[in-house]
């Protein structure tokens, strides 16, 4: 990374934690310090600054974000970071047919297939995987991104190769490098998630998602292949799908079904399928957590 120009982020951050092991807080100086305050089913709140990057609601109400609409399935229609109203909208299976004001279809495999963005319909392609590969306007390549071995990915355009992303330990790509070993993007995460002390051109991908559909609303939300990810907020749009089959009764994150990885973002993501839900891959962890009460 000395060797690429413009990558100087130097900052230093230190976290703490609760005794259960979720997270506290996290101090990178200047750039960003905030304090995180969980309740006992994961809901979070944040306070600090950058203030742009900060979630601090009323209140929680069975797990939900009191004052803002949700639908008979728990999803979540508006935004209550901008605010906005109705910017979201599902069919009655619970897949989303507006997001952030987007039209968005769906197949029968619950995967987004196409968007009705400004400037014309796109749609993606997946990849024998199952991840999302390509975003194409009709025969016309828009975006792909090839996964490279440890996690990185070589980034395509219209025009060809753009740039390499180059992964940190949760798959995010903190720098984005081009063919001529120059930078393209530098990205520093929050915790949660949340894009700061950017600088080249955006591109944001918090492990190895993606804001495919839209970034209007809450910074962008990071588009999981089952539902949609605000990493500003630190929980998803709508309830895990999985329903009880995630539940653990000595977990009491568990039980709330918008909370993200049960309030420790350093130590656990969503894995390799990145589907957005809560997989064997993460109950595989329990086992390390119960020491700290989970």
């Amino acid at each position: 990374m000395l060797n690429i120009p413009g990558t100087s982020d130097t900052q230093t951050c230190n976290y703490t934690h609760v005794d259960l092991g979720r997270i506290a807080g996290a101090n990178c100086g200047a750039a960003l310090n905030q304090t995180f305050s969980l309740d006992a089913f994961g809901n979070l709140k944040t306070t600090g600054t950058p203030t742009g990057l900060v979630f601090d609601p009323n209140s929680f109400s069975n797990n939900r974000i009191s004052g803002a609409g949700y639908d008979n399935n728990g999803n979540l229609l508006d935004d209550p970071v901008t605010p906005a109203t109705s910017v979201n909208a599902f069919d009655a299976e619970g897949r989303p047919v507006k997001l952030e004001n987007i039209a968005v279809t769906f197949d029968a495999l619950g995967r987004a297939v196409e968007a009705a963005k400004s400037g014309g319909t796109v749609e993606f392609l997946y990849g024998p995987s199952g991840g999302k590969l390509e975003v194409m306007s009709g025969q016309s390549l828009v975006g792909a991104d090839i996964p490279l071995p440890g996690g990185g990915a070589a980034v395509y355009s219209a025009t060809g190769l753009a740039f390499y992303r180059h992964a940190d330990q949760l798959g995010s790509s903190r720098l984005a490098s081009t063919p001529a070993r120059t930078l393209y993007s530098a990205t520093a995460y929050a915790a949660f998630g949340a894009a700061y002390n950017e600088s080249g051109t955006h591109d944001r991908s918090f492990t190895g998602q993606t804001q495919d559909a839209g970034g209007t609303f809450s910074g962008g939300q990071y588009d999981f292949l089952v539902r949609e990810y605000n990493s500003i907020q630190g929980r998803w749009w709508s309830p895990d799908p999985a329903g009880l089959a995630v539940v653990d009764p000595n977990s009491p994150e568990s039980w709330n079904r918008y909370a993200y990885v049960g309030g420790m973002p350093l130590e656990i993501a969503d894995p390799t399928d990145n589907d957005g839900e809560w997989p064997t891959d993460i109950h595989k962890l329990w086992s390390r957590m119960r020491p700290f009460g989970f």
